[in-house]
Protein backbone atom coordinates (compact mmCIF):
# COMPACT_ATOMS: atom_id res chain seq x y z
CA UNK A 1 0.00 0.00 0.00
CA UNK A 2 1.50 3.54 -1.06
CA UNK A 3 1.78 6.07 1.88
CA UNK A 4 0.16 8.77 2.75
CA UNK A 5 1.94 12.16 1.56
CA UNK A 6 1.39 14.60 3.85
CA UNK A 7 2.06 18.12 1.65
CA UNK A 8 3.45 20.86 3.62
CA UNK A 9 1.07 23.81 3.77
CA UNK A 10 2.38 26.55 2.70
CA UNK A 11 1.93 28.92 6.00
CA UNK A 12 0.78 27.25 8.08
CA UNK A 13 3.26 25.89 11.05
CA UNK A 14 3.82 23.90 14.48
CA UNK A 15 5.46 26.67 17.09
CA UNK A 16 6.63 24.32 18.95
CA UNK A 17 7.18 20.58 17.57
CA UNK A 18 5.09 18.20 19.20
CA UNK A 19 2.85 20.58 20.59
CA UNK A 20 -0.46 19.77 18.19
CA UNK A 21 -1.29 23.53 18.14
CA UNK A 22 -1.03 25.38 14.47
CA UNK A 23 -0.14 28.92 13.46
CA UNK A 24 -0.97 30.28 10.65
CA UNK A 25 1.26 33.15 8.85
CA UNK A 26 0.25 35.62 5.94
CA UNK A 27 1.23 38.56 4.63
CA UNK A 28 -1.34 41.63 3.85
CA UNK A 29 0.33 44.74 2.49
CA UNK A 30 3.54 44.19 2.97
CA UNK A 31 3.12 43.16 6.94
CA UNK A 32 3.46 39.87 8.56
CA UNK A 33 0.63 38.67 9.96
CA UNK A 34 0.16 35.70 12.84
CA UNK A 35 -2.96 33.71 14.32
CA UNK A 36 -2.72 30.70 16.72
CA UNK A 37 -5.27 28.41 15.52
CA UNK A 38 -5.53 24.75 17.19
CA UNK A 39 -5.85 21.52 14.86
CA UNK A 40 -3.85 21.37 12.04
CA UNK A 41 -6.97 21.22 9.89
CA UNK A 42 -8.27 24.22 11.03
CA UNK A 43 -5.16 25.93 10.86
CA UNK A 44 -5.25 24.88 6.63
CA UNK A 45 -8.55 25.79 6.62
CA UNK A 46 -8.15 29.16 8.16
CA UNK A 47 -5.13 29.89 6.03
CA UNK A 48 -6.92 29.58 2.68
CA UNK A 49 -10.13 31.25 3.94
CA UNK A 50 -7.22 34.53 5.06
CA UNK A 51 -5.66 34.28 1.66
CA UNK A 52 -9.07 34.82 -0.44
CA UNK A 53 -10.32 37.05 1.90
CA UNK A 54 -6.82 39.37 1.46
CA UNK A 55 -7.03 39.08 -2.65
CA UNK A 56 -10.44 39.64 -2.30
CA UNK A 57 -10.02 43.05 -0.44
CA UNK A 58 -11.86 42.07 2.65
CA UNK A 59 -11.14 43.47 5.88
CA UNK A 60 -9.64 41.25 8.08
CA UNK A 61 -9.86 40.65 11.86
CA UNK A 62 -7.95 43.51 13.63
CA UNK A 63 -4.57 43.17 15.89
CA UNK A 64 -4.03 44.63 18.68
CA UNK A 65 -0.18 45.67 18.96
CA UNK A 66 1.60 44.13 22.29
CA UNK A 67 2.64 47.58 22.90
CA UNK A 68 -1.58 48.81 23.30
CA UNK A 69 -1.51 45.76 25.64
CA UNK A 70 0.83 46.09 28.00
CA UNK A 71 -0.32 49.85 28.35
CA UNK A 72 -4.15 49.04 28.80
CA UNK A 73 -2.38 46.44 31.18
CA UNK A 74 -0.72 48.80 33.11
CA UNK A 75 -3.47 51.23 33.59
CA UNK A 76 -5.67 48.40 34.80
CA UNK A 77 -2.34 47.62 37.55
CA UNK A 78 -2.28 51.29 38.54
CA UNK A 79 -5.71 51.66 39.37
Amino acid sequence: MPRKSTKKERGVFEKDPGSEIWWIRYYIDGRERREKVGRKKDAVDLYRIRKADALRGVKLPVQRSKSASRRWHTTLSAS
